[in-house]
């Protein structure tokens, strides 16, 4: 199938902040398959935008991506943002480049293709996949305007995924790992020496795990070190991401003939981006704001149909519940609000007081709603919608009105929504959003 546009020169890679696989994939299928296409991508500068912007300077859409690939953003050629709601329910940005250079049916690329349109419309994420991985090198890298690190991390891994879907495809069955490589502990274990051995009193790691080593470092404890730790001591991710985790990524690396130090390389920048995310989301636990406020809503047994209210602070939650407890009341649920613009404060901020629903507000008048036990029936915690007195939100309208569940019955757990209005699709790139 032959390319739907012509060639052009590429100055720009335009993206929105903090990209995703979608954006990742884009730019990988446009470096990779449509050089001639969009001519000088190679050295492209990239430029970062706010989801759903416009051009800058009243520029036209169509002018701006005459000189320029642009992904995500824009709503031009490849933001799904701007399709119409059929259309869009079955295109993400690097599924709108597939569609335009002719690759949608290539046998290699489609599994590449299902597991990142899924994402982005779904907003899914294993600990260790790809989507997770690039969250945590935009939070590692700090400043966002190096997010060039986050795209040819992305562009390394499907590249790599690429390539073994095509060796696969050609054997007929699943490549075979050749003997002696090193394993997923190994890189693990050498990150670890090179990280935290600085009186190298690890004389050989020959047939250590990375557990005993990070036990004779004395760091086996630190709670930033935790999930690499678990890392080596599991298997791969089930679910959507199985062939998207990071150790189907050293699998496939290995399989497809890349060295040693170059597997290491990506590697060390994932476990230092997951370092550094854990490490904030422990800080964050100790440093949660006194603001934050709690709604208990409780059983109330004279009327099982009208739930008691009880609203608390961090400093008077424990002695509200044990005096509630005592009266044999039941806590049906604990809703939680705190105004925050830290990257990890709905995570840490959920694992310290347990919140079922969090309502995380940023200072740019945005606010983030994560769900994690959905409250049902006559006990339906009421959301009010913003700047209105009178119009309220049940969490099961919220699930049914803003359709955030799949076909297949999966929920997307979070639902965005911006002051005036609902984006309830579940994703970090809707349209006319700013960055949360």
């Amino acid at each position: 199938m032959k390319a739907l546009i012509k060639p052009q020169p590429c100055d720009e890679v335009v993206t929105h902040w903090n990209p995703h696989p979608d954006e990742g994939l884009g730019y990988f299928l446009g470096k990779r398959f449509a050089k001639h296409i969009f001519r000088g991508i190679e050295n492209a500068k990239l430029v970062l935008l706010n989801a759903g912007q416009r051009p800058p300077n009243g520029v036209s859409v169509q002018q701006y991506e005459k000189t320029r690939l642009v992904l995500g953003t824009c709503l031009g050629r490849y933001d799904e943002h701007g399709l119409n709601e059929d259309v869009r329910s079955r295109y993400a940005a690097s599924s709108l480049v597939a569609r335009d250079q002719g690759l949608t049916e290539d046998p290699a690329l489609k599994p590449i293709l299902e597991y990142t349109v899924d994402n982005d419309r779904n907003a899914h994420r294993a600990t260790w996949d790809i989507a997770s991985i690039m969250f945590g090198v935009n939070v590692l890298l700090l400043q966002p305007e190096n997010a060039q690190i986050t795209l040819d991390l992305a562009y390394d891994w499907f590249d790599v995924a690429y390539d073994y879907f095509a060796m696969r495809i050609k054997q007929g069955e699943k490549p075979t790992r050749p003997k002696g490589e090193l394993s997923l502990n190994d890189y693990i274990v050498s990150w670890l020496i090179q990280a935290f051995d600085f009186d190298h009193v690890i004389a050989s790691s020959n047939g250590l795990t990375a557990r005993q080593v990070a036990e004779t470092l004395g760091i086996a404890d630190r709670p930033e070190l935790k999930r690499i730790l678990e890392l080596s001591e599991r298997k791969h991710t089930e679910g959507p991401a199985t062939d998207f985790d990071i150790y189907t990524f050293v699998e496939m690396a290995v399989v497809t003939g890349h060295s040693n130090d170059w597997i290491y390389e990506r590697l060390a920048l994932m476990f230092n981006a997951r370092r550094r995310e854990e490490k904030l989301f422990y800080r964050e636990i100790d440093t949660l704001p006194e603001t934050a406020s709690f709604v208990q809503i409780w059983r109330n047994p004279a009327n099982p149909e009208v739930p008691i209210f009880v609203r608390s602070t961090p400093a008077d939650r424990e002695a509200v519940h044990q005096t509630w407890a005592k009266k044999q009341y039941k806590l049906l649920f604990t809703i939680g609000i705190v105004e925050s613009d830290s990257p990890v404060a709905h995570k840490a901020f959920r694992y310290k007081h347990r919140m079922d629903v969090m309502i995380i507000r940023k200072t740019n008048g945005y606010t983030a709603i994560n769900i994690g036990r959905l409250p049902r029936g006559p006990f339906a915690f009421r959301l009010r919608k913003a700047e209105s007195n009178s119009e309220y939100l049940t969490m099961d309208e919220l699930l049914r009105d803003g359709n955030t569940y799949d076909p297949d019955g999966r929920q997307r757990p979070w639902c965005n929504f911006k002051e005036g209005g609902w984006l309830l699709n579940g994703a970090f790139t809707a349209l006319d959003q700013k960055q949360l």
